[in-house]
């Protein structure tokens, strides 16, 4: 299990189907949650089905229910939850434990994603704040945020919100029962104090050598650093990376929000802040094999520049055209958030018709995933390859965009084959 890139062929992904855990958030409580607002549950549900649908006829699809019920099908594996989601509360954690013995895996399953609330054995116990052992996980379908696959090894998101911290407990248990050695520096090093925070949206792969990472809300200098000093220590090769300054506002809140690699050399980017007078500051950093050494940190105008300077210049596909406003809106609808389940070959939310003229112009044939799916030969052949790109998939969203993400969003890589 490998990724190298963005977009060799997809071989398996996690996803997970929003389900309760979603219908427990209410208006008061969206922004709490991290949410732009509530979304309607039967609605994101069929969106999420066609997507997983389209996904499938490239891919093995991995579904986090189905994970999760068989770690907890073993004491061990029960044992490793109760452990992961109680984070180090001795108390949480036993209770948990006295709360599964004997229980079903659906039943624990239920616990992990849907949460546990807390009995009422004070009045004091009615009154608190925290009225859940362990609180619901509705960003849980957002799969790529709280781990990640850089190479061959799997990655413990240190997350910036507190009400995701069971995700990545949950997601590194995953990663590990699907075959990915997962490193967990970046937990042992997490401080508790937010200080140190990175998230999988904020962590493109280019190739074997090169990496483009956002710094922002969700991912710091201080979580940055320490990714790649627990890359860099096992390599024989010094490792490039590109670093993207992010606004810290509710849009930009992960880099593919307003960058994502849709083919070799193509970027499908929100334009205002990658080039031209008000694009963000980027640094690309050279960062020698192993533990220790000095770092080369170099300051460039834009992400094209810095590209440019680790040799893998990319071109940019504008999100929303050039109209100031058309592309502030499909932006925000998560226009970016588009995820490569081949070289030449993307899935994009079919809600932002500019993005998807932009496609067409850049040379993308564009089908619905109601095309795709009614006909499969226009993505993949008899032979289950797939077929002569660039091919961009649309796929519904407008409900799903709401909860603040996209395809690239919904989707964690575990396996793709290597570029050629």
């Amino acid at each position: 299990m490998a990724v190298a890139s963005e977009t060799g062929r997809l071989r398996t992904v996690l996803v997970h189907g929003p389900g309760r855990e979603v219908e427990q958030m209410t208006p008061g409580t969206a922004q709490e949650l991290l949410y732009n607002e509530i979304v309607p549950i039967e609605s994101v549900q069929q969106e999420h089905r066609e997507l997983r649908a389209v996904l499938s006829l490239v891919a093995r699809t991995v579904e986090v229910t189905g994970a999760l019920e068989e770690i907890a099908s073993g004491p061990d594996g029960i044992a490793a939850l109760a452990a992961g989601l109680a984070a180090g509360d001795g108390e949480v954690r036993e209770r948990l434990l006295q709360r599964w013995h004997g229980a079903e895996p659906a039943t624990i399953r239920s616990d992990c994603i849907c949460g546990v609330p807390r009995d009422a054995v004070r009045l004091t116990d009615v009154y608190r704040r925290d009225r859940f052992l362990i609180p619901p996980i509705p960003n849980l379908y957002f799969t790529r945020d709280a781990a990640f696959v850089v190479h061959d090894r799997g990655y413990r998101a240190v997350m910036a919100g507190g009400v995701r911290a069971g995700e990545a407990a949950i997601m590194a248990q995953i990663l590990a029962t699907l075959g990915v050695a997962v490193d967990e520096h970046l937990s042992r090093r997490a401080r508790g104090d937010g200080t140190m925070r990175v998230e999988g949206g904020d962590v493109l792969v280019l190739d074997r050598d090169t990496l483009v990472i956002g710094l922002g809300e969700r991912s710091s200098a201080a979580g940055i650093d320490a990714l790649l000093e627990s890359i860099a220590g096992e390599r024989e090769t010094p490792l490039r990376v590109v670093v993207v300054e992010l606004p810290e506002e509710r849009a930009t809140i992960h880099l593919d929000m307003i960058a994502t690699v849709i083919g070799p050399g193509s970027l499908l980017g929100y334009r205002p802040l990658l080039e031209g007078r008000d694009a963000r500051r980027v640094f690309t950093i050279t960062v020698p094999p192993g533990y220790g050494g000095r770092w080369e940190i170099t300051e460039h105008e834009d992400l094209l520049h810095g590209l440019d300077a680790v040799g893998r210049p990319h071109r940019i596909i504008p999100c929303g055209g050039d109209h100031e406003v058309t592309r502030e809106r499909e932006q925000w609808f998560s226009a970016c958030n588009s995820v490569a389940v081949g070289p030449q070959h993307v899935v994009v939310y079919r809600n932002n018709p500019a993005t998807l003229d932009a496609l067409a112009n850049g040379g993308y044939a564009i089908h619905t995933a109601d095309e795709v799916l009614v006909l499969p030969e226009l993505l993949v052949d008899d032979a289950g390859e797939l077929v002569p790109g660039p091919v961009a998939i649309a796929v519904d969203g407008v409900e799903l965009a709401r909860g603040g993400g996209g395809p690239r969003c919904m989707t964690l890589p575990v396996e793709r084959d290597p570029i050629r």
